[in-house]
């Protein structure tokens, strides 16, 4: 197991800080990590209504692109990943959901961050879809669109991708 010699923060917001670690790994040698800690996880929901899934699109300032993704957002204290869910679905479309069990959580880049993300798949309750908050837009879009729409490139976010495949092929 590494050792941590050290850490020095170099940045902190409400939601993330940002740390320089130096260790000592297993063979005795130095090592340095730029480590961005995230202070909650998060959640993202595939909401399904018959053969439509719930899409929002978002301005994404750090790419410079507007997204395709599935609705998502932070778990707040005390919350579980299916509260939270249903939180921010109704927060940021207008929709009410019913959530299934969350059964999956991935780690969407362990390899400088410890952000993690949790998959919760529901089915849609009520409710128009109307973009609130920072959401550019929301609507329904048939699955064989999104198929469609990932096979050209079209859709590139990573929770969105992930939460797919796990709806599609293991929920």
């Amino acid at each position: 197991m590494p050792k941590k010699i050290s850490t020095e923060k170099i940045f902190e917001s409400k939601w993330i800080s940002l740390h320089y670690d130096r260790i000592l790994d297993d063979h005795g040698l130095e090592q340095m990590y730029n480590v961005v800690d995230f202070k909650n996880e998060s959640v993202v929901a595939m909401v399904r209504n018959g053969t439509q899934l719930l899409v929002t699109e978002n301005y994404r300032y750090p790419i410079n692109s507007s997204q395709m993704e599935f609705p998502a957002g932070n778990i707040e204290a005390g919350e579980t990943p299916e509260q939270a869910a249903a939180r921010e679905v109704l927060e940021e479309t207008g929709i009410t959901i019913k959530c299934k069990a969350a059964a999956y959580s991935f780690y969407p880049s362990n390899g400088i961050t410890n952000q993690k993300i949790h998959v919760v798949i529901a089915d849609y309750v009520k409710g128009l879809p109307e973009a609130q908050d920072e959401i550019s837009n929301c609507y329904w879009m048939e699955e064989a669109n999104f198929e469609r729409k990932i096979c050209a490139g079209a859709i590139t976010d990573g929770p969105t991708l992930i939460a797919y495949l796990y709806g599609k092929y293991i929920a």
